[in-house]
């Protein structure tokens, strides 16, 4: 199954993809938290899990204590990644600012990207939080390795979202349709 027309793609924050539907810059969002809007309609699309990544061989399960001896690619301040790692860290007892962070980046393709390229050290492995999606290709080739926390796991959901008013519009009903139907 095909949509057959163009699609353009954008990736940008969940606050951006809202408000670019709202001004009617875009049909359809895919985003990672949902800022409830009454004029827009949410369904959930798919289950993510963040995992612990690295790009040398790490321990399969790790200690809360033991995250405090990794170098780490974070996202930035404002990202709800970041957001949703803080919380979990906070209810762990873990503090992120004690981390040794050696790269702050906008997006899980810059994560990706800079975990990839950096120095492969054993003794000192840098390390991300990253969708276990975004790393599943690389994880099957064993060019990264991930991990997980003992005793936790971080889920959340992304959600495709628009425009109420586009409910029965032909395009955005087959993107929408085909987005659930998991070929993408």
């Amino acid at each position: 199954e095909t949509i057959n027309n163009d699609v353009n793609l954008s990736i940008d924050d969940s606050e951006t993809i809202i408000q670019n539907l709202k001004d009617r810059k875009l049909y359809v969002g895919l985003i990672e938290s949902p800022i409830i809007d009454p004029d827009l309609i949410y369904r959930e699309w798919v289950e993510d899990e963040l995992v612990v990544c690295s790009n040398v061989p790490i321990a399969k399960t790790l200690k809360t204590e033991e995250l405090y001896n990794y170098r780490w690619i974070c996202r930035e301040e404002s990202s709800h990644t970041r957001k949703v790692v803080s919380e979990v860290f906070g209810e762990l007892g873990v503090t992120c600012s004690s981390f040794n962070v050696i790269s702050e980046v906008s997006n899980t393709t810059a994560v990706l990207q800079n975990l990839k390229k950096s120095k492969k050290d054993t003794n000192s492995p840098v390390v991300t939080l990253i969708s276990k999606h975004a790393v599943a290709d690389e994880v099957s080739k064993n060019e990264l390795f991930e991990a997980r926390l003992r005793g936790y796991t971080m889920n959340r959901s992304f959600y495709i979202v628009y425009s109420k008013e586009n409910k029965h519009n032909a395009y955005v009903e087959k993107v929408v349709d085909y987005v659930m139907s998991g070929n993408c």
